[in-house]
């Protein structure tokens, strides 16, 4: 990364920034960022023409999305939605829940909780 003028961040020696691209790498898979899509096709080319040195194994055209498994919406104003449909269909396959019924809250919502009229009155002991 050094050769093709990355900085690795001090806060997260995942990240690497350029002049004009980001690298956000995951073990060994890495996520590019710039304005400019020349900016980041100019640096993977710089790896593809080291290829063989380094024996570079890259594959292109993976969204974000994809990567990470996590669906991005913009919400409307200047923010963005998060979900992973997906990892949550896995853990509910995984523990057998695909076919439950969802609820928002598993009590009611309204109005106070009261006494539980099946507990049993204990006394405390003093000390």
């Amino acid at each position: 990364m050094a050769k093709q003028r990355f900085t690795a961040c001090k806060a997260d020696p995942c990240l690497f920034i350029s002049k004009k691209v980001i690298c956000i790498c995951y073990v060994d898979d890495c996520l590019w960022f710039a304005k400019k899509s020349k900016d980041i096709d100019d640096v993977l080319q710089s790896f593809k023409d080291d290829g063989d040195k380094y024996n570079w194994e890259m594959k292109e055209g993976i969204s974000v999305e994809e990567f990470l498994g996590i669906k991005i919406d913009p919400t409307g104003d200047g923010g963005y939605k998060l979900t992973q449909t997906g990892l949550i269909k896995k853990i509910l396959s995984a523990t057998g829940m695909l076919d439950c019924s969802p609820v928002i809250a598993p009590t009611a919502t309204t109005g106070p909780l009261g006494p539980d009229p099946h507990e049993k009155e204990v006394q405390l002991q003093e000390l």
